[in-house]
């Protein structure tokens, strides 16, 4: 929020915006502010607040078929999710003492993503063989080098695309990055979500690998 009986109109709120939501008329765009808090650390006038909003609620449901405690947030229609609210998932995650706890991480690498990282030992990127999907895992892995989090990578949707597929693979042995595995295209995991099931419950060569993929996971696990 911005008090316009003190704010000068100096732009510096403008300048530091990393997200674009400051106008050069010093009006906020509430869909692309990430409420990082820049601008009002910068404003010489003091004439920025943060105010708190409601975006969503956080659900808990602390056995499930699977015997395994899930924690989610349910956004309020039209709100966009926040790095604000991803930290107190994991801190309500973090509250249930459990050996490990799986974080499924937002794309990108705004506000949200960053949140999901913090203090994360390992991270798996999931990359389909498309170039907007590899384009966004190469950010993403930039990211986890700079919080020096060790990595691997699996490729979802294997078999859609050879040639990226190839640029994939060239890339992560240019790079050193271990792949897991290559889930490939499978109709049978589109026929699990639709039946509420786990894709690993049913018969295909999709849920085979990724029991493979899982047995990897669980030794790189032991070894960190």
């Amino acid at each position: 929020k911005i008090d316009y009986y003190k704010c000068t109109g100096c732009g510096k709120c403008v300048e530091v915006c990393k997200f674009n939501a400051i106008d050069k008329d010093i009006k906020v765009n509430p869909f692309f502010c990430e409420g990082c808090g820049a601008c009002a650390f910068i404003c010489p006038e003091k004439a920025i607040n943060l105010e708190l909003q409601d975006t969503g609620e956080i659900v808990y449901i602390p056995k499930t078929n699977y015997l395994i405690p899930l924690l989610y947030a349910q956004l309020i229609p039209g709100n966009p999710n926040s790095g604000r609210l991803v930290y107190e998932l994991k801190a309500k995650a973090e509250g249930l003492n459990k050996e490990m706890t799986l974080i499924d991480c937002a794309a990108g690498i705004g506000c949200p993503v960053i949140a999901s990282l913090t203090g994360c030992n390992y991270l798996i990127g999931i990359v389909e063989p498309t170039i907007p999907s590899f384009e966004d895992l190469k950010r993403f892995l930039l990211v986890a080098t700079h919080f020096k989090i060790p990595y691997s990578i699996v490729i979802n949707k294997s078999g859609i695309s050879d040639k990226n597929e190839k640029v994939i693979e060239k890339y992560a042995q240019k790079n050193n990055i271990e792949i897991l595995g290559k889930i490939p295209y499978d109709k049978k995991v589109i026929e699990m979500l639709a039946m509420k099931k786990p894709v690993i419950l049913g018969k295909s060569k999709a849920a085979e690998e990724i029991k493979k993929i899982a047995e990897k996971i669980d030794n790189l696990i032991v070894n960190l």
